[in-house]
């Protein structure tokens, strides 16, 4: 008896439900609410959990192409930040096009230093025009 005390005594605390429109679109309101919150939760979870790890196997050779023209100072502060990260399984080229600074000395001794670095030397041609796009 005393369940069925606490049970009346709860009920006096819950809003009436009447018979009206109004409530019955209220509570459907409330159902796809809550459905629409839990299938969000559900995919976003999945997602913000997610975890892929790929095999240093797994992944494509990249090539980072570097076109450099009278870049001495710019090869010197930058290609060290290109060689040092993450990616397993790449190669840089920089193409050094007819540079009259001293960015061969500097790529020279990056070629040295890092063994996947290749350096293309443009030199001046009298077939060739001036420029980077050989027309």
């Amino acid at each position: 008896m005393p369940y069925l005390y606490k049970a009346k005594a709860m009920l006096e605390y819950l809003p009436e439900f009447d018979d009206s429109l109004g409530t019955y679109l209220f509570v459907c309101f409330a159902i796809f609410s809550a459905i629409q919150l839990l299938i969000v939760a559900l995919i976003y979870s999945r997602l913000a959990f997610h975890k892929t790890r790929q095999k240093s196997s797994d992944l494509p050779g990249l090539s980072i192409i570097i076109a450099a023209r009278n870049e001495a100072d710019n090869l010197f502060k930058n290609l060290p930040f290109i060689f040092d990260q993450d990616y397993p399984n790449f190669e840089v080229v920089v193409i050094n096009h007819q540079s009259m600074d001293d960015s061969k000395y500097i790529l020279d001794a990056y070629e040295h230093e890092f063994p996947n670095m290749k350096v293309i030397t443009v030199e001046k041609s009298e077939h060739l025009k001036y420029g980077k796009n050989f027309r």
